[in-house]
């Protein structure tokens, strides 16, 4: 769920972040068994406005449910090329599902993820990303009395 979640709100923050990212600032949200990280990077005094804006739109609000259709899609036919993949791939894909229970097995996802309306999907986001911790490591000059 949270690599569709990470998904979903990567398609929703396209058109919000262009001007930053044609700025020169750069975002990558990636979905890991803890939840997901938001890593931004560019040489710019303006990344805590790019921060601002993506945690600011971490609910999704009320996707599209064709685009939701789609992103869906897209991510079983990713995850059905990985259970095809080279066999050590493969063993790496059940060592880690088997290490990191919340990282579950590919074709788990599948299953779990097609089968979720995006009413109740909303729902589910909404409660995950009620709770957010923020860790930052800055580097560069930082100027600590504006932000």
């Amino acid at each position: 769920m949270t690599r569709l979640a990470v998904a979903l709100l990567c398609d929703h923050l396209n058109q919000l972040t262009y001007p930053a990212e044609q700025a020169g600032l750069s975002y990558h949200i990636y979905a890991h068994q803890g939840g997901f990280t938001i890593h931004l990077g560019g040489f710019s005094q303006k990344q805590h406005l790019l921060l601002e804006t993506i945690l600011g739109n971490r609910t999704l609000g009320y996707p599209d449910p064709k685009r939701f259709a789609q992103i869906k899609q897209q991510l079983k036919r990713s995850w059905n090329n990985q259970i095809k993949g080279r066999p050590i791939n493969q063993l790496f894909n059940q060592l880690t599902s088997l290490l990191q229970p919340n990282n579950p097995r590919c074709n788990n996802c599948c299953i779990t993820s097609m089968g979720s309306p995006s009413k109740s999907f909303r729902n589910l986001f909404r409660t995950f990303t009620r709770r957010c911790i923020s860790r930052c490591l800055p580097m560069g000059i930082l100027n600590l009395k504006r932000h």
